[in-house]
């Protein structure tokens, strides 16, 4: 009884956490994957075989195969006006790699994720309700949304769009439940980027692909929008006051070595024209820079990837710059805190726009005191901000509405399995409690503080939870 108890007490811990923020302003925080699974699995491959694997990119095993049972976590609820954390219901299905998206009657639906192993069921949305904190699985749903990206449509409907290769599109009504395939996209769209236009049409990039396309909630029909120049992917977009869309380069194409076009990989969307414009010269070539948009309706690009110096390693760019829509032009601004720079790397980078106009910029710099800064436009400079917990921005970063930054992540959980020789070994994990307690702040900036928030939490009870209990004991 007790080496059995041993076998069960092997969780795959959460290695992230999705943070919605909810229409009466509370945050609803669940962790991806959403499941404790109990691992005790063996490898069939032979040692070649797992190289040749491990080389290709493959991960172990799914935990679906494992002893014992399964169980997914409670979500919680952060209510900003207590500063109080409490744990509401959990998935009714196991979920990796999913999203959320709040609807007009202020429910939850989180599409996508993967089918965990073959004899898993295919994977299906589910819907969380605030005011009930239960939630709710769409059957109809069930195996067209693995992999995909949800848009809320003008009319109240949900496009969900992506998967592995071309899977239909779907259209969900919150209102009455129904779904419809609406036909499939002309191209492969994994995990895609779309942005709702004021027209009402769906732009769509691929995550992996130098094409865009739009979807026509009229017509129910796609259609192609241009493709990238270099054949670069796009990495983010960010829709400008007039209905534009500014599109930043990210990897894909000529994006290798030295060949990186000077003037930068930036386009801009026309929905008037229904083309891909291109932009003038950048103030220096970058891909992957963070993006935001200031209050005056400017771009803020920060940071990003340069020429490589050698080999394979990417020149990490310290400077910034602003895109002004207005005249169509680039300058340059401040660059980030030579203590900051010293310690980059890309390590779950953000930016997040204050009420007050300024822009938090928060990073993981591996225990750096000096993990944040504020970027201040009317000097147009950084200076840096101290206070922040360890990895507190390598999770979500969230704006509560009355103008305070949430900075949460599940502590030290970076991962959920890994090799032991040839056998699959899950990492205890703490319980939800414990990570947010370890990692939790809230940045004020009122007074430019991150402020640790407690949190008072007892593990929710569960059938398999209090059995496990039992054995262990």
């Amino acid at each position: 009884m007790i080496a059995f108890a041993a076998i069960l007490t092997l969780p795959v811990r959460a290695h992230s956490m999705v943070a919605t923020l909810l229409k009466d302003g509370r945050v609803l925080l669940t962790s991806d994957p959403n499941f404790h699974a109990d691992i005790s699995d063996r490898d069939p491959r032979s040692s070649s075989e797992r190289l040749v694997g491990w080389l290709g990119g493959d991960r172990p095993p799914r935990p679906e195969a494992a002893m014992g049972p399964q169980e997914t976590l409670n979500a919680v609820l952060f209510d900003p006006s207590t500063d109080g954390f409490s744990y509401t219901g959990a998935m009714a299905a196991l979920k990796q790699d999913y999203n959320s998206l709040v609807l007009p009657d202020g429910r939850v639906i989180f599409t996508g994720g993967q089918r965990l192993g073959p004899k898993d069921p295919a994977p299906a949305p589910e819907l969380f309700d605030p005011k009930t904190g239960e939630f709710e699985t769409i059957e109809s749903l069930r195996g067209l949304t693995a992999y995909s990206t949800p848009t809320l449509l003008q009319d109240g409907e949900v496009l969900i769009v992506g998967g592995w290769g071309r899977d239909p599109a779907v259209v969900y009504d919150p209102a009455t439940g129904r779904t419809k395939v609406v036909g499939r996209t002309l191209q492969r769209e994994f995990n895609p980027l779309t942005v709702l236009l004021k027209n009402g049409k769906v732009l769509i990039f691929g995550a992996d692909s130098s094409s865009a396309e739009l979807y026509n909630p009229q017509t129910e029909s796609f259609s192609s929008a241009g493709d990238f120049p270099y054949g670069w992917f796009p990495y983010s977009a960010t829709t400008l006051r007039d209905g534009r869309v500014f599109i930043v380069g990210g990897e894909g194409g000529n994006t290798e070595h030295d060949t990186i076009p000077p003037p930068g990989i930036e386009e801009i969307y026309d929905p008037v024209a229904g083309k891909l414009v291109p932009t003038p010269h950048t103030t220096v070539a970058r891909w992957h820079p963070l993006t935001v948009m200031l209050r005056n309706g400017n771009v803020l690009l920060v940071g990003g990837y340069g020429k490589y110096k050698w080999l394979s390693t990417p020149r990490e760019l310290d400077s910034a710059e602003i895109y002004d829509p207005e005249d169509n032009s680039f300058h340059e601004t401040g660059s980030l805190p030579p203590d900051l720079a010293d310690f980059r790397g890309n390590r779950n980078e953000k930016l997040t726009l204050l009420q007050n106009g300024k822009v938090l910029y928060t990073a993981d710099f591996n225990r750096h005191p000096y993990a944040a800064a504020l970027y201040d436009p009317l000097p147009g400079t950084f200076y840096t901000i101290e206070g922040m917990t360890f990895r507190a921005a390598s999770g979500p970063v969230v704006e509560l509405r009355d103008g305070r930054v949430l900075l949460v992540s599940p502590g030290n959980a970076a991962g959920g399995y890994g090799w032991m020789g040839n056998h699959m070994t899950g990492i205890q994990a703490s319980s939800m409690a414990q990570e947010l307690s370890k990692t939790t702040v809230i940045f004020n900036p009122r007074n430019s503080l991150f402020e640790p928030i407690p949190v008072c939490l007892t593990e929710p009870a569960s059938w398999t939870r209090t059995i496990r209990n039992l054995l262990i004991r």
